[in-house]
């Protein structure tokens, strides 16, 4: 698979929800450790409240980004709620007129949620935020699709 339909990949972030709540004692617990400890509850509410919205319908990954993204950004507060909601809703921004996500679509979605995050906030990494996985997350794709790595295996 080189590809994967936008239309019919809004599953996707019920994945994503259900893997948040299955772990959000673990995300608060890793968050007590240099925060207040409330990431994982606020993680899973806001991604339980967008699964909500989106189960049952057939809805486009670029749809089922922009609620989750929405939903953080309004309904969640504290300072994860809009830096995540705007990853995802950039992430939608990118992807909501292609048809088909392909490597290059991918990485220009998680650029441009990159790009989102680092407008609203003034982290840069080592600063023991979100930065610190994205950027070497993104990197990494990058550089696997640079190789001439599958798409699934980047």
């Amino acid at each position: 698979m080189q590809h994967f339909d936008n239309a019919s990949a809004g599953d996707i972030v019920l994945s994503i929800a259900d893997r948040i709540i299955e772990n959000r004692a673990y995300l608060s617990e890793i968050d007590g450790k240099i925060g207040d400890g409330d990431h994982g509850v606020n993680m899973a509410k806001g991604f339980g409240m967008a699964a909500e919205r989106i189960r049952g319908n057939d809805v486009s990954l670029a749809t089922a980004l922009d609620t989750l993204g929405t939903v953080l950004m309004t309904e969640i507060g504290g300072s994860m709620g809009p830096l995540y909601g705007v990853m995802f809703t950039q992430f939608a921004e990118t992807i909501e007129t292609s048809p088909s996500i392909d490597a290059k679509t991918f990485s220009a979605m998680l650029t441009n949620g990159l790009e989102g995050v680092q407008a609203i906030g003034s982290a840069k990494v080592g600063d023991k935020t979100l930065l610190d996985t994205l950027v070497p997350a993104i990197e990494a794709f990058d550089g696997a699709n640079a190789d001439g790595k599958p798409f699934p295996e980047a």
